[in-house]
């Protein structure tokens, strides 16, 4: 399962306050059954809006909380997640939305004891009225207030279930080299199941991911198809990016050449290809094996 699929529907801030509010005409107070006790209306209208209340804030502070906590906490991901969360959204923008939110649990937990302490002691009927609308509309403020917050987090989890769900405590075996030159068939040789296509939000062809297990280790293969395969002068920013952060998770590269005269790229281009990948990945090791020698 991926680190990011528990994050549950986020609804807008027209949703949320539809969900609650629509709530609260169902709330009714009636006497007990056989009871010949009358009961003023300030009584009644006590006992109704602090039902009302009670499940209005309780409704609304949980669905906003259980947005809140199911977000990953940033400091505790894998340097990867993290690389990844900054290139695609910003810890900044994510931070500011969850805080945001966070600072609204606050002022609704204000309102909630204000309202609670004005209810109990107003001696009048219109006086509860006024105390419970006015509560009502400070609240739908603090709905709309959302809206913001809320869109941004929408689309945060749309770009985070991007991410791929490597396993990142696996020692990890990431091929290099031009187009053609047999990677994929080499990860598809030394896996033991079938390779699956991992999605990967910089290159449209996600990353051919395999498995086997040594000595009672898994270890993980990676082709990158359209990261490690042509000269970084040909990338922007977001991409170079992209192939930075899997510094992260490669701990071997093996470069794969083409000497055939149906490369795709020039020998040489190879050559200087695989330099530019050293120097993106100076401390991790870079094995260089050529391919297709049959076929000289």
């Amino acid at each position: 399962m991926s680190l990011f699929s528990r994050i549950p529907h986020i609804p807008t801030s027209d949703e949320l306050a539809d969900i609650v509010y629509s709530q609260l005409k169902k709330i009714r107070v009636n006497a007990p059954p056989g009871s010949k006790i009358r009961r003023s209306e300030l009584s009644l209208l006590k006992t109704l809006y602090f039902r009302q209340f009670r499940y209005f804030f309780k409704e609304l502070q949980s669905r906003l909380r259980k947005i809140v906590n199911s977000f990953p906490i940033i400091d505790a991901l894998h340097p990867f997640h993290r690389e990844l969360i900054d290139i695609l959204i910003g810890l900044d923008r994510l931070h500011i939305s969850l805080s945001r939110i966070n600072n609204t649990l606050d002022v609704l937990q204000s309102i909630q004891k204000s309202v609670s302490r004005k209810l109990g002691i107003c001696e009048k009927a219109s006086e509860a009225k006024r105390i419970r609308n006015e509560a009502l509309g400070r609240a739908g403020s603090c709905i709309k207030d959302l809206k913001e917050p809320l869109d941004d987090l929408i689309d945060i989890k749309i770009k985070l279930a991007q991410i791929p769900d490597f396993k990142l405590d696996a020692p990890t075996i990431a091929f290099a080299g031009p187009p053609n030159a047999g990677k994929s068939s080499f990860v598809s040789i030394v896996s033991t199941g079938k390779p699956e296509i991992a999605s990967y939000p910089f290159t449209t062809k996600g990353l051919f991911c395999g498995h086997r297990y040594h000595d009672f280790i898994q270890v993980q293969f990676l082709d990158t198809p359209g990261l490690l395969d042509r000269p970084l002068d040909e990338r922007n920013t977001i991409e170079l990016k992209g192939i930075i952060a899997l510094k992260h998770i490669a701990d071997i590269i093996v470069f794969l050449f083409d000497p055939t005269p149906e490369a795709s790229l020039p020998l040489e281009r190879q050559v200087n290809l695989q330099k530019e990948i050293k120097k993106i990945f100076p401390e991790t090791p870079i094995i260089s094996y050529i391919n297709k020698v049959d076929l000289i």
